[in-house]
């Protein structure tokens, strides 16, 4: 509940902010998708990166994995490695490194999201990072725009008592917002 939120966030006109216990939200339910597939996604909730030194951090241990894993395949570098792939890609997918591979991959597409610029660190941040670990599940995304920019997003169904509060941004009749949420 910040006033620099509220402006870069919320419209002229008002709006509000919807805060939720991350203890009782469980799984959400991603609207459209199949129950069975929801098994092979991998959906939680993560904290977002600010501080450099933090970032660099963990894109060293990152880089760090990688270097490890292409020196274990006798490849001197991500190059070398991709020029493989191209000419023994069946051989490949049906290795353990295949399974190595994914997972360092996984690692980066779940830690990219995370990584915010230090201007925004009273945000603090929680994403909710959704995986889908079976190439055949393909949920089709929704999308909104925001200043002329297309973002896709996944319609979700939260359980109602996760709700732990709405807070009613600045407007210019905060009794009729009021009455408007009860």
């Amino acid at each position: 509940d910040l006033l620099s939120q509220w402006r870069g966030y919320c419209p002229p006109e008002g709006g509000y902010c919807l805060g939720f216990d991350k203890d009782t939200l469980g799984r959400p339910n991603i609207i459209g998708a199949n129950e069975n597939d929801l098994d092979r996604w991998n959906i939680g909730f993560k904290e977002c990166f600010y501080e450099d030194d933090e970032k660099q951090l963990i894109v060293k241990k990152i880089l760090e994995l990688w270097q490890d894993f292409l020196a274990s395949q006798n490849h001197n570098s991500m190059k070398d490695f991709i020029m493989y792939i191209a000419y023994h890609r069946e051989e490949f997918y049906k290795s353990k490194e295949y399974i190595k591979f994914i997972q360092l991959s996984r690692i980066i597409c779940e830690t990219k999201p995370l990584f915010k610029d230090k201007a925004f660190l009273e945000e603090k941040e929680t994403r909710l990072i959704v995986q889908i670990n079976n190439p055949d599940v393909d949920p089709t995304p929704l999308y909104r725009t925001k200043s002329n920019i297309l973002i896709p997003y996944l319609n979700m169904k939260f359980p109602k008592d996760s709700l732990k509060e709405v807070i009613i941004g600045p407007c210019n009749d905060i009794g009729l917002a009021r009455e408007g949420v009860e």
